[in-house]
């Protein structure tokens, strides 16, 4: 069984932590569905999340990133997703694996829609 974390991440663009702003604003604008941003150190470890929203509103649009490990079950992503403050309580998660490498995004959709199937089945 696939980990749930694992299953629900996506693939969103990812730069290094010192790119360009230009670069930042081309990756958020090369297609509709990148609203989110990742930014990795050299180890390919995320460190911020930059939202393409707030960027092009000239708000702060770079973010603290909260990570879960891509073997985390649905619950541990939720309990993950709670335990931040409210004002990021709605921002994605970032998946890493066992190295902490970023591996995808998970959006809070998506963990929703998640939640709202396993419990449909019960």
């Amino acid at each position: 069984m696939v980990p749930a974390a694992r299953n629900m991440a996506e693939r969103v663009p990812a730069l290094p932590l010192n790119a360009a702003i230009s670069a930042i604003v081309d990756a958020c604008l090369s297609a509709d569905e990148h609203d989110w941003v990742v930014l990795l150190d050299d180890a390919g470890r995320p460190v911020r999340l930059v939202q393409r929203a707030a960027l092009l509103r000239a708000e702060e649009y770079e973010f603290r990133v909260v990570t879960v490990p891509d073997v985390s079950s649905l619950d541990q992503v939720a309990r993950a997703a709670m335990a931040r403050p409210r004002p990021a309580q709605l921002r994605p998660l970032v998946c890493c694996d066992d190295d902490g490498r970023f591996y995808g995004l998970l959006r809070m959709e998506r963990l929703l829609e998640s939640l709202a199937a396993e419990r449909a089945i019960d």
